[in-house]
């Protein structure tokens, strides 16, 4: 039997490698993909202030809002 499970050190220092190990496997892709939503959203607004106007009228999203139906 290896030594690692008995020495408390080295199972505390194998134990961090492995959720430090599962947090660079995981992260990585929820980001870039919260990075590329914010940039599509950005681009979205940047586009829409250089025409000068919405895309769609306000009134369309006035329309399909949620919130509407409780005001």
């Amino acid at each position: 039997m290896d030594k690692v499970w008995i020495d408390k050190a080295r199972y505390d220092n194998a134990e961090k490698m492995y959720h430090e190990w599962l947090c660079n496997v995981t992260k990585p892709n929820n980001c870039s993909f919260l990075v590329s939503e914010i940039a599509k959203a950005r681009e979205h607004i940047q586009t829409s202030l250089e025409k000068g106007r919405p895309q769609f009228p306000y009134h369309a999203v006035w329309y399909n809002c949620p919130l509407k139906q409780i005001l």
